[in-house]
């Protein structure tokens, strides 16, 4: 996760919030991620997952990614076993969703998608169109309530206005928030045949039942799209567990809701 050191100039570090500060910068990181080949050239090795959380992040990332260090011609990703360079996914929720639905999401879409669409137009002018969009909606697992059709329709728009359809994007949602909807992604999924789904849970959220996570994938395999799901979850080693876990979420999740009726109404 990218966010911002706490003083002085932007140093995107790794980091998630409450979290503040950081021992591993993103360049760091970066350095860690990539490797010198054969003719000197430094390569990306990994899949590349970066998690925005703050705005003031974007752009200094991005600079540091056109600044990767090579000893060669130039950078470029390295290919695994099967030909395929490695992505890199702009993760970042642009938009409030369930539980907390009070103000914008963590990054606004603008602040993200203008500046990161230029950096994969010059990576694609490279001949290395290996950059793709992870999109959400900012959640509480505690919400009783899942994503609805405005939240789809909002994610909708946002990938029509940057014409994103062709881009490549992942619609990444919390698991517990989307079992309480199940249908609510459908059309979404039917309008972009392209999108792809990544179901996860949060830092620091009680693991998930392994029957939950059967739910979730067996919906959108009866709907045609069970190739297009993936996972990201902490899942409970057994059944049991599981089951009482995933029933404890939802008794905290009822007080949790009563009391933003009264203290944060717009929350849910």
């Amino acid at each position: 996760d990218s966010s911002a050191d706490v003083t002085g100039p932007v140093i995107p570090i790794m980091a998630h919030p409450p979290e503040r500060t950081s021992d591993l910068s993103f360049r760091s990181f970066l350095e860690l991620a990539t490797h010198h080949d054969e003719r000197g050239r430094r390569r990306r090795r990994k899949h590349l997952k970066l998690d925005i959380k703050e705005e003031e992040c974007i752009r200094t990332v991005l600079d540091e990614l056109r600044r990767m260090p090579t000893t060669g011609e130039g950078s470029a990703p390295a290919g695994d076993e099967s030909g395929n360079a490695p992505f890199i996914f702009f993760n970042a929720d642009i938009l409030p969703g369930p539980g907390s639905r009070k103000g914008p999401g963590n990054v606004s879409a603008g602040e993200l998608i203008g500046p990161c669409m230029e950096y994969m137009a010059l990576e694609d002018g490279r001949g290395r169109a290996t950059c793709a969009f992870s999109l959400g909606w900012r959640t509480d697992p505690r919400s009783l309530l899942g994503y609805t059709k405005e939240d789809a329709g909002a994610m909708e728009r946002t990938i029509r206005d940057y014409d994103l359809a062709d881009t490549g994007v992942v619609l990444a949602v919390n698991a517990r928030v989307l079992s309480k909807s199940l249908r609510a992604l459908d059309g979404l999924m039917a309008a972009f045949p392209s999108c792809q789904v990544l179901v996860w849970t949060a830092t620091g959220e009680p693991p998930i039942s392994a029957a939950l996570r059967r739910k979730i994938w067996n919906h959108f395999d009866a709907v045609g799209c069970g190739e297009r799901v993936g996972f990201d979850c902490n899942v409970a080693p057994n059944a049991v567990t599981g089951l009482l876990l995933d029933v404890a979420v939802a008794i905290v999740g009822v007080s949790w809701t009563v009391k933003n009726m009264f203290c944060n109404p717009h929350q849910q």
